[in-house]
């Protein structure tokens, strides 16, 4: 008989190593890993781009990665010569992500720690929060805490990048859940919206090996609106909506929601 293991995970399950041990195969496929080279590139190219013609032209950035994940973004910044910083809570991601710097040679200093713990200032001319790494904390305060430290860590001039699965994205896109088999395993998806669109609830059950794993958690849901509002209190003179890492408009086409905010 099949093992099944069944977890609603509490305020802090994105620290859960074994979460991240089970999904990442299915959150972070081929295609995730194969996108982060050109976003990358656009997001050098945007940056330039904005610069008046009274700054400097830079070659290379320092780049803060923050919640990293397995470091889709850091390596490829780090591979264009920019200076990186990643910090993760999950310490795999972190140990993998030193051993491909350290076979590649990047620059990338890998730190594990709380995202909500991390304080610095005026250092970086990048700060990037990607691929829904937002919206998972036990409070809005939180949320706000992260926004208001990225703000801190960037140079006056600097920009952050925030990609997120919008109240509005999930509205057009949102489906009940879907099977689907991938790496010899069995894949389950459900998803439900309650708190009047303010949560996404999720559900994934993985069938591998004679072992189940049904796990659940929630998303916190904001609009670009709500972003927006939240970033200008915080500090940033410029809070700007794009639906692509190609900077194409948000708008009834947009496949995410991605946020330039310029400090």
């Amino acid at each position: 008989m099949a093992e099944k293991q069944h977890e609603t995970i509490g305020n802090r399950w994105y620290s859960d190593e074994s979460f991240w041990i089970t999904y990442t195969p299915y959150l972070f496929d081929e295609k995730r890993w194969a996108e982060a080279e050109s976003a990358a590139g656009m997001i050098v190219d945007f940056v330039r781009s904005h610069q008046s013609e009274t700054e400097t032209t830079m070659e290379k950035y320092s780049v803060l990665d923050a919640c990293c994940g397995p470091g889709r973004f850091a390596l490829e910044f780090a591979r264009k010569g920019h200076a990186v910083t990643a910090i993760d809570i999950v310490q795999p991601f972190i140990d993998a992500l030193k051993e491909t710097a350290d076979i590649e040679k990047l620059a990338i200093s890998a730190f594990c720690s709380d995202i909500l713990a991390f304080d610095a200032e005026n250092t970086f001319d990048i700060a990037l929060n990607l691929y829904t790494s937002f919206g998972y904390f036990p409070s809005e305060q939180d949320d706000i805490k992260l926004l208001a430290s990225m703000y801190r860590a960037l140079k006056p001039g600097g920009w952050f990048f925030l990609e997120v699965l919008s109240k509005e994205l999930c509205a057009k896109y949102f489906t009940d859940g879907e099977w689907f088999e991938k790496d010899g395993a069995l894949v389950c998806t459900q998803f439900t919206v309650d708190d009047g669109w303010n949560y996404l609830n999720n559900r994934w059950i993985v069938c591998k090996d004679g072992h189940t794993t049904d796990t659940t958690w929630k998303l916190r849901l904001y609009s670009f609106s709500d972003l927006q509002r939240i970033l200008r209190e915080i500090g940033f003179m410029e809070v700007q909506s794009y639906g692509s890492f190609t900077f194409t408009p948000y708008n009834h086409t947009a496949q995410t929601l991605l946020v330039a905010a310029r400090k």
